[in-house]
């Protein structure tokens, strides 16, 4: 029987990532995490922006490149896997 590299109360345990993204991809990168099982957050806050014709409350990511992920380390590789990200 072959063993896992990774040995079991870690790769159970859980601890948060800061995760570095492309540049205006924080959505997308968090939505495609959660579509995989993935718990992925991405703080954003509401902000003003205007336009030549009208004012517009958009939301923004809070940190720019960067979302925070949930994971363990089999979790971890899965996130290194995914398009554009490194884990800091």
């Amino acid at each position: 029987m072959i063993r896992s590299i990774i040995p079991e109360c870690q790769a159970t345990s859980r601890s948060w990532k800061v995760v570095y993204t492309r540049s205006m991809w924080e959505r997308k990168t968090t939505q495609l995490l959660i579509q995989k099982g993935i718990h992925a957050y991405c703080p954003l806050v509401r902000s003003k922006r205007k336009w030549a014709d009208r004012m517009k409350t958009v939301e923004i990511p809070l940190f720019s490149s960067y979302i925070f992920v949930h994971v363990n380390l089999k979790e971890e590789l899965e996130v290194l896997q995914a398009m554009a990200v490194s884990i800091s």
